[in-house]
C-alpha cells in the first residue's frame, strides 16, 4: 500500500525535485503545488497500470521503478528504468490521458504527483521549460528503439550484455557498479526466460565477466560485456 509522505511540504524548498523545475518561475512552482502530492511505495507496489486513467505527471524523487509493457499470456516486457528526477507517465498524458505502460517500483521509492492540466499550463507559458520536457521524452523514444533492436535482434549473451552494460552505466551508477534487480526482471528487460537469464549469467560468471554475490550483479569485465553487446 502507498501513503502520503510526511516529509512533503512543497516545491519552493524541496531539494529532490527535477533539475527541469529549476526552469521555472515562482508563480509557476506555485501553481504546480496548488494540488499536487507526494506517495511513498515499498518495493514491489505497483504506481500506475497499463490502460488506467492518467491525470497527473509523477517525478521520481526517490527509488527505482521500473516501466514495462503488459504483453500477452503475462509476458511483460521492461523497457526502462527510471531513477530519481525523471518525469513518468509517457504519451498517454497528450494523447487520451490513459497510461500505455505499467510502472512499479522496484525498491523503496517516493513520486511527486502533479496534476496534469497545471503542468500543461506550465508548458505553454514556458517555452524553455516546454523544449527541455520534449527533449527528455524524445530521448526515452530514442531508448525505447535501442531496447527494441536489441532484443529482436541480438542473441541471448548479446541481450543480457546489453541489459548488463544499460543497468551498469545509467542506472546504478557507482565506482564499483552492483547491479540489484532480479532474474525476473533481467528476463523481462532482455526479452529472454528467466531460466535462459539463469543460464546465461553462470556462464558470464564462469568467464569472469561478473560476480555475483549478496549486493548484487558486480560487472568484472565491461570491455568483454561490451564485444558480446556489440556482436550481439
Amino acid at each position: 500500500m502507498s501513503h502520503t509522505s510526511p516529509k512533503c511540504r512543497n516545491c519552493f524548498d524541496c531539494d529532490l525535485k527535477s533539475p527541469l523545475f529549476r526552469l521555472l518561475s515562482d508563480e509557476e512552482l506555485k501553481n504546480l503545488n496548488t494540488d499536487r502530492y507526494e506517495v511513498e511505495y515499498k518495493a514491489g507496489d505497483s504506481i500506475f497500470k497499463q490502460g488506467s486513467a492518467a491525470n497527473n505527471i509523477l517525478s521520481l524523487t526517490k527509488g527505482k521503478v521500473k516501466l514495462y509493457l503488459e504483453g500477452l499470456n503475462d509476458q511483460n516486457l521492461i523497457f526502462k528504468v527510471s531513477k530519481p528526477w525523471e518525469l513518468l507517465g509517457g504519451p498517454g498524458l497528450f494523447i487520451d490521458n490513459r497510461h500505455h505502460c505499467s510502472a512499479r517500483a522496484i525498491e523503496p521509492s517516493t513520486v511527486c504527483f502533479i496534476n496534469l492540466d497545471r503542468f500543461k499550463e506550465v508548458i505553454c507559458s514556458n517555452p524553455e521549460f516546454g523544449k527541455l520536457f520534449l527533449r527528455e521524452q524524445s530521448e526515452n523514444t530514442v531508448h525505447l528503439y535501442h531496447r527494441f533492436l536489441s532484443n529482436s535482434q541480438k542473441h541471448m549473451n548479446g541481450r543480457l550484455a546489453d541489459a548488463l552494460l544499460y543497468l551498469a552505466s545509467e542506472i546504478y551508477i557507482e565506482p564499483i557498479t552492483s547491479i540489484f534487480l532480479s532474474k525476473h526482471d533481467l528476463a523481462e528487460l532482455s526479452g529472454m526466460t528467466r531460466d535462459s537469464v539463469v543460464r546465461v549469467l553462470k556462464n558470464f560468471t564462469s568467464e569472469n565477466l561478473i560476480d555475483i554475490q549478496d549486493k548484487g550483479i558486480v560487472i568484472l569485465n565491461k570491455e568483454k560485456l561490451e564485444d558480446l553487446s556489440r556482436l550481439g
